[in-house]
C-alpha cells in the first residue's frame, strides 16, 4: 500500500493540512500520532472515553478534555473527527501482532479499517481451508 491510499478518506485541517479520518470510538492511542500535538496525552484520554462508553457526538469527545488548551487542539482536526460504532473485530485486530507486524508504523485510515475488515470476514467465511489461506494470502499480499 503506498503513500496514496494511506491519504484516501483525509480531511483538511484549521490549517491546511490533510489528515486521515480520526475513528475516536475504534482508534488506538499510536494512531493519533497521525495528528501533530494530539498524542500521547489527548489521545490517550480520548481512547480510554471511548473505552469507558463510546462516543455518541463531537461534545462527548471534547468533554472528556480537562483544558481549554486541550480542546483548541483538537478543534484543529475537527473536521477529521468521525464517530462510528464500535467494531469489535476491528479493534481486536489493531491491538494484535498481526496488526502490529503487517501495519508498522502506518496511520491508520478508513481505506486501512476496510482493508482490516475484509480480512476479517475472510476467516469467518465456511470455505475449505486452502481456499480461506488463499483468500487472506490475497487480502494481505503475503504467500501462505
Amino acid at each position: 500500500m503506498g503513500i496514496g491510499s494511506a491519504l484516501l478518506g483525509c480531511q483538511d485541517s484549521a490549517f491546511g493540512a490533510k489528515f486521515p479520518d480520526m475513528d475516536v470510538n475504534n482508534a488506538l492511542a499510536r494512531e493519533y500520532t497521525a495528528f501533530p500535538g494530539l498524542y500521547p496525552t489527548i489521545a490517550t484520554k480520548i481512547v480510554n472515553g471511548a473505552k469507558k462508553s463510546p462516543y455518541s457526538s463531537k461534545k462527548e469527545v471534547y468533554s472528556i478534555l480537562s483544558s481549554d488548551v486541550e480542546k483548541a487542539r483538537l478543534q484543529e482536526y475537527d473536521s477529521s473527527i468521525k464517530i462510528l460504532p464500535v467494531d469489535k473485530a476491528l479493534q481486536q485486530f489493531k491491538a494484535s501482532q498481526i496488526c502490529k507486524y503487517e501495519c508498522g508504523n502506518r496511520v491508520s485510515s478508513s481505506y486501512r479499517d476496510d482493508q482490516i475488515r475484509e480480512v476479517q470476514a475472510a476467516r469467518s467465511v465456511t470455505e475449505s481451508k486452502p481456499a480461506n489461506e488463499q483468500k487472506l494470502g490475497t487480502l494481505l499480499n503475503i504467500d501462505l
